[in-house]
């Protein structure tokens, strides 16, 4: 979508028409006229760190986006990041789903470097018990700026 609209002659840029066919635009929720309790609506984005620049960009590029066809989102490579971007209203299962494939898609360009990640009950029972704490702590600090990422994976949404 980016491509088709950023050219020189205005004659093949993409036409508004098309723009809203996109899956990526078309996809998309409204926004709610007014906001819940001060919570700002976000996009949730997964960004995974490469431990070097994949061997054939393109080839990796082909398959990041066939990922994000799949998963009704945008993947892209940022110098040694792959950003996953999904759109707001995208459930957890499915956020966990894109997760796995693409860390299993990682696995496969970057050997021994990516493993899938440890699920709660891989671990042993104090370690889990130690974790719900820290959760419940937190939740308790930030309320509804606690993004569960998964089991053992959770982020603060900090403002300014």
């Amino acid at each position: 979508l980016v491509r088709g609209l950023i050219r020189v002659n205005p004659k093949d840029r993409l036409p508004l028409e098309q723009c809203l066919h996109c899956p990526w635009i078309a996809m998309t929720e409204p926004e709610p006229s007014t906001q819940e309790s001060g919570a700002v609506r976000h996009q949730r984005e997964v960004r995974l760190r490469l431990p070097w620049k994949p061997g054939d960009v393109q080839a990796f590029n082909a398959e990041l986006d066939a990922f994000a066809r799949r998963h009704r989102a945008h993947a892209s490579l940022q110098l040694l990041e792959v950003v996953v971007s999904f759109c707001p209203g995208t459930g957890e299962p499915d956020v966990q789903q894109a997760r796995e494939d693409i860390t299993q898609l990682l696995a496969q360009h970057f050997p021994g470097q990516f493993r899938k990640p440890a699920k709660a009950k891989d671990r042993d029972e104090p370690c889990a018990r130690a974790r719900a704490r820290e959760l419940e702590l937190l939740v308790s600090l930030y309320g509804s700026d606690v993004d569960v990422l998964g089991e053992l994976e959770w982020r603060i949404l900090l403002r300014r």
